[in-house]
């Protein structure tokens, strides 16, 4: 059975028609974190161009009950990057989140117009290619497009 856009759509109810997710991965952790998540991650929670899931869940889980609007969306943005990092593009490890998405946030209006189905599914693809590799021990992604 083939993975189509179209079980994306029905089974994850992401957009299939709408911009490409695209961008870059070149920019400063820290200063991005704190202008659209309102705080900085300690070195230690700063791997490459990611962060640790786990310092996110930490600090954006929970909005203080008299949250302004800026920070429930600023803990949006911390939520929907958590299910990014850890659902829809998850890792091997599943420890670490690629900020790469984050830019993509910026404006939670605008986030809905990108084709995040599409992305999935290559992205899906692309790891189950690098899964059948002799060398490979283990598959990350979408794995539950898989499993259906």
């Amino acid at each position: 059975m083939t993975i189509t856009l179209q079980d994306v759509a029905i089974l994850l109810g992401l957009r299939i028609h709408g911009l490409a997710v695209i961008g870059t991965c070149v920019f400063d952790v820290a200063a991005l974190c704190e202008e659209l998540l309102g705080v900085i991650p300690p070195a230690d929670a700063i791997r490459g161009a990611t962060i640790s899931l786990r310092w996110l869940y930490l600090q954006l889980s929970t909005p203080p009950p008299d949250a302004d609007e800026v920070t429930l969306e600023r803990c949006a943005r911390g939520f929907i990057l958590a299910l990014i990092g850890s659902f829809l593009f998850a890792g091997k490890k599943g420890v670490n989140v690629p900020m790469c998405f984050l830019p993509l946030l910026r404006d939670l209006t605008h986030t809905a117009t990108y084709s995040w189905g599409g992305v999935v599914l290559v992205h899906t693809y692309r790891e189950l290619c690098r899964a059948s590799l002799d060398h490979s021990r283990g598959i990350s992604g979408c794995i539950t497009l898989i499993q259906l």
